[in-house]
């Protein structure tokens, strides 16, 4: 085929590259001009799962692993600097200006797994269905809107931490359903998050934990900010209150967590769970 891929008309070569694996594609857009072009108007590659291995930042490399539906299941890794600027952030620009991501996995806790995902070229919006890990607030930025279906992000030991208020209102995340968040604070106690999990009817089991630093911190905090709710049930420790949807409530729950730090954990539970089931769904 390839012998006399220069006399194909340019629908055959669109019809070819769907079925090409992400390596031919890496390949062919590389080439002359023409095919460069041509690489981005194909079908999407379906990558299954794009995980960045933090292990290997250790020495200062990259590894990262990519199942496809077209039979990749690669594993390169760039053992320096220069590397991962010239190979691996080109690389991993091509993938998600031309794949749809189900899962992207970011889970290491460095400042340089972030900054892996910082200054990638983005000429088409990145397609990703689920976010697990960390990102910098300029990739969101570069998603797709209403691309996530699930968020499962954590900056508990981010020294930077990202604005919750912007980063709720991306339009990357406003078709997102089911969520996991973790960060060290919220100044509005999660009232920002809480109020956008009901605009958004978000599915039962999204929690998002925070912590404070002493005990001057309650529940009496999060209900002013909340402002006007419908109370179901409200003690010392827990308030949990009615949303928009009829099978839907939230909890608001404080615990001593460890010396003097307390966890607070927002949860969206069915309307009629029962007391004695919350740790079901509010300790996930």
């Amino acid at each position: 085929m390839f012998e006399f891929w220069n006399s194909l008309p340019e629908e055959l070569k669109l019809e070819c590259i769907k079925w090409m694996d992400l390596k031919t594609r890496v390949r062919l857009g590389g080439t002359c001009h023409k095919e460069r072009l041509l690489v981005p108007r194909a079908e999407k590659l379906i990558v299954f799962s794009l995980h960045i291995d933090a292990v290997s930042f250790a020495n200062g490399a990259l590894r990262f692993s990519l199942d496809s539906s077209n039979g990749d299941d690669l594993w390169p890794e760039f053992k320096n600097e220069d590397q991962i600027q010239k190979a691996g952030k080109p690389l991993l620009s091509f993938i998600f200006q031309n794949s749809v991501v189900h899962e992207l996995s970011n889970l290491g806790t460095d400042d340089r797994n972030r900054e892996m995902l910082v200054g990638l070229k983005s000429s088409k919006p990145f397609d990703i269905r689920k976010i697990a890990g960390q990102a910098p607030f300029n990739f969101f930025q570069k998603c797709a809107p209403n691309c996530f279906r699930i968020v499962d992000f954590h900056n508990l030991c981010d020294s930077s931490p990202l604005s919750i208020e912007e980063l709720m209102e991306l339009p990357s995340f406003q078709a997102a359903k089911l969520w996991r968040l973790q960060f060290k604070e919220c100044h509005d106690f999660g009232a920002c998050v809480a109020k956008k999990w009901i605009q958004l009817d978000v599915d039962v089991k999204s929690t998002m934990e925070f912590r404070y630093v002493g005990e001057d911190r309650t529940i009496n905090d999060f209900v002013k900010e909340m402002g006007a709710i419908d109370i179901v049930e409200r003690t010392d420790i827990l308030v949990r209150f009615k949303t928009r949807n009829q099978k839907k409530h939230m909890t608001m729950r404080r615990m001593h967590w460890v010396n003097e730090t307390y966890l607070f954990t927002l949860a969206v539970i069915p309307a009629d769970l029962e007391e004695k089931n919350y740790e079901s769904y509010i300790d996930l």
